[in-house]
């Protein structure tokens, strides 16, 4: 299988934590109006977040790059408690020393209870786990990944939306395509993006 497009380094990701550990402490600023702080070494390559009507905010572990340590937390500002919601997840390290793992999630507009989440690299699923507690997940598992390698194109599923009619939209950053999914779980190449010169060149 064609290598991924690159995340960025490993090497970073204590930056990377730090900084949207700031973040979430200006979304936790903006509702609560209190600064509460997530200590950048708390999280493990935090890759996604998202915010949900109850003020909280999910977010995305790809993991230590080894192992099942990916995973989702969620940290609730009205309560100050951090907590984890899904774990088990696949982390891997690839021979560039990327991590791959858990990437980006979303809520589900036509159930508040389900959460659907990307798995990039290698792995390339799209799956919708329920937060309810006790329930089985993954509720639904599309593999993406094997679609796209199965049109030619290389694949990095990277990020997930949904609409009201039941379907999925997939970002795949290798095969610079968005990949949609209906709701009987049938894909097709939703739209293509132009490959970008590098920075600099013409």
């Amino acid at each position: 299988m064609t290598s991924p497009t690159s995340l960025p380094s490993s090497r970073v990701s204590k930056t990377t934590a730090l900084v949207l550990s700031l973040l979430f402490v200006l979304c936790a600023a903006v509702s609560a109006q209190s600064v509460t702080v997530l200590p950048a070494g708390s999280l493990e390559f935090p890759v996604g977040m998202f915010i949900d009507a109850q003020d909280r905010v999910w977010i995305t572990e790809a993991g230590t790059g080894s192992g099942q340590t990916g995973k989702v937390t969620r940290y609730d500002p009205a309560t100050g408690i951090t907590q984890t919601v899904f774990s088990g997840f696949a982390s891997v390290t690839d021979g560039e020393g990327n991590i791959w793992g858990v990437h980006h999630m979303a809520q589900d507009p036509n159930n508040s209870d389900a959460i659907l989440l990307s798995q990039g690299g290698l792995m390339g699923t799209v799956e919708k786990w329920s937060s309810i507690p006790g329930a089985v997940n993954p509720r639904t598992t599309h593999q993406v990944g094997n679609f796209v390698v199965g049109a030619g194109l290389s694949t990095n599923t990277y990020s997930v939306a949904a609409d009201t009619m039941n379907n999925l939209y997939v970002v795949d950053a290798a095969a610079n395509a968005i990949v949609k999914i209906d709701s009987s779980g049938g894909m097709s190449v939703f739209a293509t993006f132009p490959t970008l010169s590098p920075l600099g060149q013409a």
